[in-house]
Parts: C-alpha cells; sequence; structure tokens
C-alpha cells in the first residue's frame, strides 16, 4: 500500500515523515536497518541507539494505492512542514523529492552542516582503531591492479566528448550546481578558512598562520616539516593551537 507515514521519538517528540509505495516493507526496512546500526539517517540512527527502540513508534497518517509519486512527494513535503521535522525533526531535506542526486537549497545545506559540525558528527571524539584501519587497507588493495574492475580497460575514444555533453545537460537540468568547479574568490576561501570550527591555528617564531599550508608557503618548507617541528620539543618557537569559533 502506497503512502505516508511518521516515525515519532516518543522520548522527545521528534518526528521523521516519509513517503513510500510500500508502507509495510518501508517500516521494517527502516526498523531492520536501526538494529543493525546502519541505518543511513544518522541523526535519526544516533536516536534510535540513545533512546531505544521502545521509543520509536511507526505510524500511517495517510494511504491509498492509486497515490502517484506526485502526489507522494507532495504530501511529504506538506507533512515535513506540519510536523516541523526538517527544522526540529529527523528529515535531512524538506521534502518532496527524494536525495539521489537532488542539489540541496541554501538553507538546507546550512542546517545539514550544523547538524554534523562537532559533536554534531557522529564520528566526533573517535578515531579508527588499528583494526578498523587494517580492514579498511585490505578493502582498499582488493582495487588494485587486476583486482580493478577496470583494469586493462580503456575508454572510447570520444568518451571525453561524451561525458562533457553528460555533465553539461545535467547542470542545465540542475541536477549539477552551476558553480561547480568554478574557483571561489580569495576574500571567500580566506573567510572560510576563519569561520571553520575548531581550526587550527599554526605559529612560527610569533607569527600566526590560518594552517599548515599558508604557513609552508610563507616561511619556504614543507608541511611534512613543520608538522615534525611541532611536535619536537627542540623546535618551542613552533605552535599549534585549536581555535574555537
Amino acid at each position: 500500500m502506497k503512502g505516508i507515514y511518521l516515525i515519532l521519538n516518543t522520548a522527545t517528540g521528534k518526528y521523521y515523515v516519509g513517503e513510500t509505495v510500500n508502507l509495510n516493507r518501508r517500516r521494517i526496512g527502516h526498523f531492520s536497518e536501526l538494529r543493525r546500526n546502519i541505518h543511513r539517517n544518522d541523526h535519526l540512527q544516533k536516536s534510535f541507539n540513545k533512546y531505544g527502540e521502545e521509543s520509536f513508534v511507526f505510524t500511517v497518517i495517510e494511504q491509498n494505492d492509486n497515490f502517484t509519486q506526485e502526489e507522494l512527494y507532495n504530501l511529504e513535503a506538506h507533512y515535513v512542514k506540519i510536523y516541523d521535522s526538517f527544522f526540529n525533526g529527523y528529515n535531512l531535506t524538506l521534502g518532496g523529492t527524494g536525495t539521489k542526486g537532488r542539489i540541496f537549497s541554501e538553507e538546507e545545506r546550512k542546517i545539514r552542516s550544523v547538524r554534523m559540525t562537532g559533536i554534531g558528527n557522529h564520528f566526533y571524539g573517535k578515531a579508527h582503531t588499528e583494526e578498523t584501519k587494517k580492514i579498511l587497507a585490505e578493502k582498499s588493495a582488493l582495487k588494485i591492479g587486476e583486482k580493478n574492475p577496470f583494469f586493462g580497460k580503456t575508454h572510447v575514444k570520444n568518451w571525453k566528448e561524451i561525458r562533457s555533453e553528460l555533465y553539461e545537460e545535467k547542470r542545465k537540468s540542475g541536477w549539477i550546481s552551476s558553480n561547480r568547479g568554478v574557483p571561489k574568490p580569495l576574500y571567500a576561501v580566506e573567510a572560510m578558512k576563519k569561520n571553520m570550527p575548531h581550526r587550527k591555528e599554526i605559529i612560527v617564531d610569533g607569527i600566526s598562520y590560518m594552517s599548515i599550508s599558508e604557513c609552508a608557503n610563507a616561511i619556504g618548507i614543507s608541511r611534512k616539516t613543520i608538522r615534525t617541528r611541532l611536535t619536537n620539543d627542540n623546535f618551542p618557537n613552533y605552535l599549534c593551537k585549536t581555535v574555537e569559533i
């Protein structure tokens, strides 16, 4: 059965609104992923881990097998707004279009950025274990040389032209941002650096630099050398401090 559904966290009163062509399958899918800690919605997953499955309720609010996909999208956007589930809930978009290949609005990008900054990031304060690093390295090794699915193959001669045409079509249709690939002006780059949370400031001989790269370019030595000196007691004039924004 097609329809619109809610996932309610009874402990916080926050909602997730979704649309589907198969309500029962979607309910089973959501809770299966949440129980296995692999749900694609990190915000919802973290809340599920914190409050437990008993705090989450799946509720159908509209169902009709005659709904078109456009009607489902429109209803989803309508209920996301009613339940305020984008600004104060678990929805990662304003609803109504799905997320695959979609360009998010400036408003959506800002909110998603805030959610994933600092303690909002599911990996905040964590580090990969040696075992995890080993597993990642082994997986990467599976794609080297003959193990790479493209090994020994070549693109057709006019592949560059085909790729350019496809890219241009996507850009014109709105699937790719028109700003993609356009270098940002220097003032914009500098502003972004200054506004980065937990930015590392490098101080050498009393002079501050916003990054290791900036410092390396200014004093004419490699970034690797600077990193080494920052952790070497023989170079007390090399300092690094975290700048909280």
